[in-house]
């Protein structure tokens, strides 16, 4: 429901945030629980009741998700893979830190779409 996911929400993201941050986020969501929150759920709601009764759609999501996942007839990797597990990263200084990790896979990710974009990335061999 719209309210478990609108008190889920600064909870999950709270690591992430300032004390300063956390208090604007729950600002926030008060405001889009009060204002746009209700009306945006009953149009999602109702638009996946029209799916459902109409056969085209199983859920709401459905529609994005192959628009978003499955119609895109170039693979990039980023966009396209909704779930993977990040093993440990190879420096220590960044593994305790998720602030580090992250902006650690950010300039790696980075880069790697630079290299490709470039043309440059060297193919892995394996002798």
């Amino acid at each position: 429901s719209l309210d478990e996911t609108l008190a889920k929400f600064p909870k999950v993201i709270s690591a992430l945030e300032t004390p300063e941050e956390q208090e604007e986020t729950k600002k926030i969501v008060e405001e889009f629980r009060n204002g746009d929150g209700p009306k945006l759920q009953a149009l999602l709601e109702e638009y996946e009741a029209n799916g459902v009764a109409s056969g085209s759609l199983g859920s709401y999501v459905e529609e994005f998700w192959n628009d978003s996942y499955l119609a895109p007839d170039q693979s990039v990797v980023l966009n396209l893979n909704p779930f993977f597990v990040l093993e440990e990263g190879p420096d220590r200084k960044t593994a305790t830190d998720q602030i580090r990790r992250a902006a650690s896979l950010t300039f790696a990710s980075v880069k790697l779409a630079s290299l490709l974009k470039h043309e440059t990335l060297e193919p892995d061999v394996f002798r």
